[in-house]
């Protein structure tokens, strides 16, 4: 009898949910469209980089907030990503929140898509994707990381300093290796990556082996020509979808887009798997009786969830929303 009763009030719980989540009344769902203050909506090409979108799409937002005329610029989710490698751990990185706290840093901030391509690394035949997870012997990181080592390594065995004679034999060797290391990084990256560096600085000025690859793989034009992001990142957990959609309702009210982060087998799509979203507006849809939300995915124009979407399709997969106060 404990158990019937348990169950039916888990099937009603779940009930509420569901027919809340149907009926949200049209005095909750203002009309809000911030649509205009985006570029154009971008293709992550199949690979699991939805949180650097998300990001330079939320980047994007404040920097048109602050200067009109920088509106609908698009800016780089490879510079955004920066701070957030999370490399050899088999995953391109960790969340949209983490690179807005990056860019929002004092003397931070990101430059534009043209100042640092999404696409650098297709001379090499790479994928983003495959170059942070090693899945391609051609094209991975292991390789800029293992030149980065053997500087190190000289480094060590030669044991070398200040007190050593200049043409000390320890002191040759190592300027030997160091510069065969030099050649062979200019052998292995395509010549715009390295355009304008001191490439034997992108050794001696790293502190580690993820800012060796950031100082590689971030053009100088790049960091050279970074837009200040301004104000303070926040993100919300929510549990359900009452809270998510008020999250979301007060963030738009208050003048900013969203990021979300979305279980798919909790959407229309059911799909296994997680996925970040921008959220850019809101509308009461009078034919169809819905409020609906403007969604932005990095799945391309035309892909599923993207552009005016019922709110019963997403919001029970809304995991956490994260935006720019």
């Amino acid at each position: 009898m404990l158990m019937r009763l348990g169950m039916l009030i888990i099937l009603g719980v779940m009930f509420f949910e569901s027919a809340w989540a149907l009926s949200v009344p049209r005095s909750m769902c203002q009309t809000i469209d911030y649509r205009s203050r985006f570029g154009p909506v971008r293709d992550q090409d199949g690979q699991g980089y939805c949180w650097a979108f998300v990001s330079a799409a939320l980047m994007e937002e404040n920097l048109c907030r602050r200067a009109p005329a920088h509106c609908r610029r698009s800016l780089s989710p490879l510079d955004a990503a920066r701070c957030d490698w999370k490399l050899g751990q088999e995953r391109e990185g960790d969340h949209h929140f983490n690179s807005l706290l990056c860019a929002t840093r004092d003397n931070e901030g990101v430059c534009s898509e043209a100042n640092a391509p999404y696409d650098s690394l297709s001379s090499l035949g790479c994928t983003i994707r495959a170059f942070f997870l090693n899945d391609n012997p051609a094209c991975n990181n292991s390789k800029l990381m293992g030149l980065y080592r053997e500087w190190r390594r000289a480094q060590t065995d030669c044991g070398c300093n200040n007190q050593h004679p200049a043409n000390s034999a320890s002191v040759r060797e190592l300027a030997q290796v160091q510069t065969a290391l030099v050649r062979r990084l200019i052998a292995t990256m395509p010549d715009q990556a390295l355009a304008g560096k001191n490439v034997r600085q992108l050794f001696t000025q790293s502190r580690n082996g993820s800012d060796f690859l950031e100082r590689v793989l971030i053009p100088v034009r790049c960091e050279r020509n970074r837009y200040r992001i301004t104000g303070t990142p926040n993100v919300e957990d929510v549990s359900n979808q009452q809270q998510a959609f008020r999250s979301i309702r007060n963030a738009l009210m208050a003048g900013t887009s969203v990021g979300v982060g979305v279980q798919l087998s909790r959407t229309s799509l059911g799909r296994t798997g997680s996925h970040g979203i921008v959220i850019n507006g809101m509308r009461f849809n009078t034919q169809t009786n819905q409020c609906e939300l403007s969604l932005r995915n990095s799945w391309g124009a035309g892909a599923p969830l993207h552009g005016w979407t019922p709110i019963n399709d997403i919001i029970r997969g809304v995991e956490d929303v994260t935006y720019i106060r």
